[in-house]
């Protein structure tokens, strides 16, 4: 998320700024504040079952010291590529150009009065509705009008706990809970909170508004049908608990893939 500071009231002190020495207006003005942030630069997730193949993603910043992501590069198993360039329109992210072994294709993101994400049109266009504390509450696929779609809880950290599909307003037995750690997310501080990109399911659509704040350690499948699938998610983090390596496994089969992270530290001057 972009932080604005807010302009500081200076009307008051008008007639004691007039009143002081050159000097005492040097020793006035404050030093620049410096903050190192924390931000990743590449993700590998490698798929033990499929021969240890791997994808691999690098993240590009708007400039050195920035929290804005400009472009992801994926390079696939397969050794396909793609690269996935984000467009800004004043400070919003407005498009996804993705650039696919030659092939071009486009995802528009569309906002609110409260520049509040409430449409997310590509392949599979997503429409988005929220409460009156800006978190999304449903997600609704294909069409704005379409009966059937996720809805969603959260718990005090503002983290989704519980995913359902519901249809006209009611449940159709299958939903999705979330449980978590309570450490950094490896996006916490870029502006596209891509940790949950390509793993997650629904949630990767919730990515741009959401805080989640920790990590998904558990998720757990309910299916109409009574089925149940469960996703567990062992972490281990650097000094600054930051996840380097994620084991994600399926209960009760095995190591479904191992995710892994690199980082830069930046400076942000204000």
């Amino acid at each position: 998320m972009i932080k604005f500071i807010k302009p500081i009231l200076i009307m008051g002190f008008l007639t004691l700024f007039t009143s002081c020495t050159s000097d005492d207006n040097k020793d006035s003005k404050k030093d620049p504040k410096n903050t190192e942030l924390i931000v990743p630069t590449s993700m590998s997730i490698l798929y033990p079952k499929n021969g240890d193949v791997a994808n691999h993603y690098t993240f590009e910043y708007t400039d050195e010291n920035s929290t804005i992501i400009s472009k992801v590069n994926i390079t696939f198993f397969n050794s396909k590529t793609e690269s996935i360039t984000h467009i800004y329109d004043e400070g919003k992210l407005v498009e996804f150009q993705s650039l696919y072994e030659g092939k071009s294709s486009t995802t528009n993101i569309k906002y609110d009065n409260d520049n509040r994400i409430t449409s997310i049109k590509g392949n599979s266009p997503y429409f988005l509705k929220y409460n009156k504390v800006g978190l999304i509450t449903s997600i609704i696929p294909y069409q704005e009008n379409n009966d059937t779609y996720y809805s969603f809880s959260y718990n005090n950290a503002k983290s989704i706990t519980k995913s359902e599909i519901l249809d006209r307003g009611k449940s159709t037995g299958t939903f999705t809970t979330f449980e978590y750690d309570n450490k950094n997310t490896p996006f916490k501080n870029a502006n596209v909170k891509m940790d949950l990109m390509n793993q997650y399911d629904i949630l990767s659509t919730t990515m741009f508004n959401q805080e989640n704040n920790h990590n998904i350690n558990k998720i757990t499948h309910n299916y109409s049908q009574g089925d149940i699938t469960s996703f567990t998610y062992d972490y281990t983090y650097n000094t600054n608990e930051y996840p380097t390596r994620v084991i994600k496994t399926l209960v009760g089969t095995g190591v479904e893939s191992i995710i892994t992270y690199e980082y830069k530290t930046i400076t942000i001057t204000e």
